[in-house]
């Protein structure tokens, strides 16, 4: 029965997750527990096995799912789906593994903190949906852990994806994956912006978790006031963001997460560039004053 219900899974269209991330394992697991055909498309350094095993755990829980995902290094049919979990330095390189042929009917639904998805767009050649992940996970020992409470996905809904955007939002309920929609794409990337951007930069200045950073009263007033100045970015580009609840969303920062910006390294100094660039493109477009978001960059990024 077992290996009928293998072959099964194998024969539907695949959904694909490009980026070996905890994100990409979390929604390759809930898919494949459902049934569907997920597959992980990452480099040879990002996996170097055919098959990547791990468990799903939910906080405060011993309840634990385990389950093998496939993975390959570069799609090879036509796609039900594609979902983009890369991170930001490894985009280019990831997208090399895509043929755009495969994704010509297919949602192609973007985890990402850049600004634009030209890039994506361009090679292969297809409008894109933008998506907020709203969730803690941390992978630990062949393990996804679900930190806080369910994780729930936003979607855009622009008028040029409509149709995809349905589908899409119909394949994540299917999966039992909690999904809305936003008519704004500006609006999801700035949901998912506002709180990355800080918790990054100052996990990045202080070495330290959110947790520990904010049980300090003057750090606390540092973030307090570059909260502030992420949402005046935001209301520049028509986007009103409460500093009060995005602030409340940092404190909300499960005690045990850690940002990947904590950790000193070449990539870390790639992605809080990516952040600093984003920011300061922003505000110099709108001739915004940004000290408090300067005040907590890391002394060996460039202001």
């Amino acid at each position: 029965m077992a290996a009928q219900t293998e072959k099964t899974t194998a024969s539907k269209l695949p959904i694909y997750i490009l980026g070996n991330t905890p994100l990409g394992q979390y929604l390759a697991a809930k898919f494949i527990s459902k049934g569907e055909n997920a597959v992980i498309i990452a480099s040879k350094q990002q996996c170097a096995a055919s098959e990547i095993e791990i468990s799903l755990r939910e906080e405060h829980s011993l309840k634990k799912q385990k389950i093998n995902i496939p993975c390959r290094h570069y799609s090879s049919e036509k796609a039900k789906m594609l979902i983009i979990t890369s991170q930001n330095r490894n985009l280019k390189s990831d997208l090399m593994l895509l043929s755009a042929s495969c994704f010509s009917n297919a949602p192609v639904v973007v985890f990402s903190t850049l600004p634009d998805f030209k890039i994506i767009e361009s090679l292969l050649k297809h409008s894109t949906i933008r998506a907020h992940f709203d969730g803690w996970l941390l992978a630990k020992d062949n393990q996804i852990f679900i930190l806080g409470g369910e994780p729930q996905i936003t979607l855009s809904k622009p008028f040029n994806t409509l149709e995809y955007s349905l589908k899409a939002l119909s394949y994540f309920h299917s999966a039992e994956i909690l999904c809305q929609t936003c008519e704004d794409k500006n609006q999801v990337f700035w949901q998912t912006f506002s709180v990355y951007s800080v918790s990054a930069l100052a996990s990045g200045f202080y070495r330290q978790s959110i947790f520990n950073i904010l049980k300090n009263k003057e750090k606390q007033k540092e973030i307090e006031a570059a909260v502030n100045e992420i949402c005046s970015l935001a209301a520049e580009d028509n986007i009103p963001l409460d500093s009060a609840e995005t602030l409340k969303k940092i404190y909300n920062t499960p005690i045990n997460y850690v940002y990947d910006t904590q950790t000193p390294g070449d990539a870390t100094r790639q992605e809080l560039n990516n952040i600093h660039m984003t920011i300061s493109d922003i505000a110099r477009r709108h001739n915004i004053t940004i000290t408090a978001l300067k005040k907590i960059l890391p002394k060996d990024i460039s202001a």
